[in-house]
């Protein structure tokens, strides 16, 4: 049975009246606690009297209703009477929740931990580039290893890295270099780490390039699990909270400003040991360093979001093309996990109210999951139209 605040309130007070006849303890604890409960409902029934209160009650009730609505045009149909012989995919297809970026978690840090410079070079720029080279150093001990890639070496990638592939042979700056499988270079790299007490992967630029190929190379080769507890700091973002304003961020311009010396290198040994003496120089603080810290786990779940967003923009270039949405809309929709077939279920499962239900769909922060925006709903619903 459900008890309303009024019941609530009057059933402790009988308590202290019964009290007070039976000549038992006063009952100030249960006194204070109908008091308290009197007080408060005495402020709510005069809130929901004011034109604030009464707004608040809309506003929740459209919210319900909103939720309910976006979320019964997401699933389909999912009741109604002899659904089994008049069910259809459209019934049946379900429209994905609302995704969320992930969230960068700094990880659980030990206070004795060691960073370990790290940089790769690859064939080109894509995040399933092959990795060309891998090496680290931390101290005096150093890490280095070439390897043979299974597709080519974009040219933009060998006049920076001056790595080149000829008759199966890797070179670099034109001399032959001995180069280890993938698997091998990569278990190696493990052995180097398991030296070091609390090795924290550091490097420059990391966080959205080096470690997102080193996730899917390890995962290509089914060594994710030896890394997956590894913790990494991008020192590109470390310099730019700790030195706002200048002109570049590039590692080289920061060996310029810091070290005061010239510097053009793209072998990735050379790199990590300019690197780390940047670094050294520089005097980091470990609550700054903690700061700029992300984990391996977040860069697999960032590597699956963008993978998710990139599948769903592709679906919605033609409404971009057709000017029927802007390319930061068709961006917005793609990062929520809607694709041009979620806005066609949509559409055709409840018309103009489907597709406003899960455009206009409540997120935790309280936003809509792309917008409220009458032109660009009226826009998306004109193209459905036309498409009919």
């Amino acid at each position: 049975m459900v008890v309303g605040r009024e019941e609530e309130v009057e059933r402790a007070m009988i308590v202290c009246q019964v009290h007070a006849k039976a000549g038992l303890s006063p009952g100030r604890a249960t006194k204070q606690y109908a008091d308290q409960l009197d007080q408060q409902y005495k402020r709510k029934r005069e809130f929901s009297s004011t034109r604030e209160g009464k707004k608040r009650r809309l506003e929740l009730k459209e919210q319900r209703h909103s939720s309910r609505t976006s979320f019964e045009v997401r699933e389909g149909l999912t009741y109604k009477s002899d659904i089994g012989n008049h069910i259809t995919t459209k019934d049946t297809t379900e429209i994905p929740a609302p995704i969320h970026q992930p969230v960068c978690y700094h990880g659980v840090i030990d206070e004795n931990y060691t960073e370990v410079f790290f940089d790769l070079e690859t064939t080109g720029l894509e995040r399933t580039a092959h990795i060309l080279q891998l090496a680290a150093v931390a101290g005096e001990q150093n890490y280095n290893c070439y390897i043979l890639p299974k597709i080519p070496i974009l040219k933009k990638a060998s006049e920076v890295t001056k790595i080149t592939l000829q008759n199966g042979i890797l070179y670099h700056d034109d001399e032959p270099v001995h180069t280890t499988a993938i698997r091998q270079a990569v278990q190696g790299f493990a052995d180097f780490l398991k030296q070091f007490q609390n090795p924290i992967l550091v490097g420059h630029n990391i966080k959205s390039f080096d470690c997102q190929v080193f996730v899917n190379t390890l995962e290509s080769i089914g060594l994710y699990d030896m890394f997956k507890n590894l913790l990494c700091m991008d020192t590109l973002l470390l310099f730019k909270d700790i030195k706002p304003g200048l002109p570049s961020y590039r590692q080289e311009s920061l060996v310029r400003e810091i070290l005061s010396v010239s510097y053009d290198a793209h072998n990735a040994l050379q790199d990590v040991q300019i690197l780390q003496s940047v670094y050294i120089h520089s005097n980091i603080s470990s609550e700054k360093f903690k700061e700029h810290t992300f984990t391996m786990i977040y860069v697999k779940e960032r590597i699956k979001y963008c993978k998710m967003k990139t599948a769903n923009q592709r679906t919605l270039q033609f409404l971009v093309q057709q000017n029927v949405v802007s390319n930061c809309i068709a961006e917005k929709m793609a990062g929520s996990g809607l694709s041009y077939n979620n806005l066609k279920l949509a559409y055709d499962r409840d018309g103009v109210d489907g597709l406003e239900a899960v455009l206009t769909e409540r997120q935790r922060d309280g936003k809509p999951r792309v917008t409220k925006t009458r032109r660009i709903i009226d826009n998306i619903v004109r193209h459905f139209v036309m498409k009919i």
